[in-house]
């Protein structure tokens, strides 16, 4: 994995893998990513769209529309984009499918980020979810329907605050805990200032004039 190297691929032809990138992918997967026979796809992120060129817009539908016209796109689909957070969720019908299909063992499933990271910390919340899934599907009688007995899909989950917990803890409770601490100080000021003591009038000893 060190240097730079081509990988020849089936639809995308041959891709050069710069040496710094190989080596900080390669640290990712290493240190951070859960068991690779797991990720059988990584997810691309979404492109925004370019600046708007139209007074009172940072961005618009037009530019968006524009650049499909030009890759030749003839028809676009549209839907409303949830705040949740990247999530590849691959359901096996029991064990024994993933055991067979992942060469893993006592798991029926997992739920990982786009990064290949595993989606949630505690391993109950991500039983639990995945039950919720299997469920789903065998009500829906997806593993007869489609003849198989594992499924992976790609979605967002919400809201994004479930994947962010740490995030909160980590980088906005201490401020959230100043504000906290800090507001009964501010209101008693507040309430001062909206009932002020009746301040003195100046005196004029110890006022030096200016002028003759």
């Amino acid at each position: 994995m060190i240097g730079r190297r081509n990988i020849e691929t089936r639809f995308a032809g041959k891709i050069t893998i710069r040496e710094e990138n190989a080596a900080a992918a390669l640290e990712v997967m290493s240190r951070f990513a859960a068991d690779p026979r797991w990720l059988i796809y990584l997810p691309p992120t979404m492109s925004p769209c370019e600046a708007s060129a139209l007074p009172d817009f940072l961005e618009h539908p037009a530019e968006a529309f524009r650049y499909y016209k030009q890759e030749g796109a003839e028809r676009v689909v549209c839907e409303q984009k949830h705040m949740g957070s990247r999530a590849v969720v691959i359901v096996c019908k029991n064990e024994i499918a993933a055991t067979r299909r992942f060469g893993v063992n006592n798991e029926s499933g997992i739920v990982y980020t786009r990064t290949g990271r595993r989606f949630f910390d505690d391993t109950a919340t991500e039983s639990a979810f995945l039950a919720l899934v299997r469920d789903a599907l065998t009500a829906a009688d997806w593993w007869t329907k489609f003849n198989t007995d594992w499924v992976a899909l790609d979605g967002e989950l919400m809201p994004w605050s479930a994947k962010a917990q740490e995030l909160l803890r980590r980088q906005y409770a201490a401020t959230g805990s100043a504000a906290t601490a800090a507001l009964a100080e501010v209101n008693k000021l507040l309430a001062n200032t909206a009932d002020p003591s009746p301040t003195p009038p100046l005196s004029g000893e110890g006022i030096k004039g200016v002028g003759g």
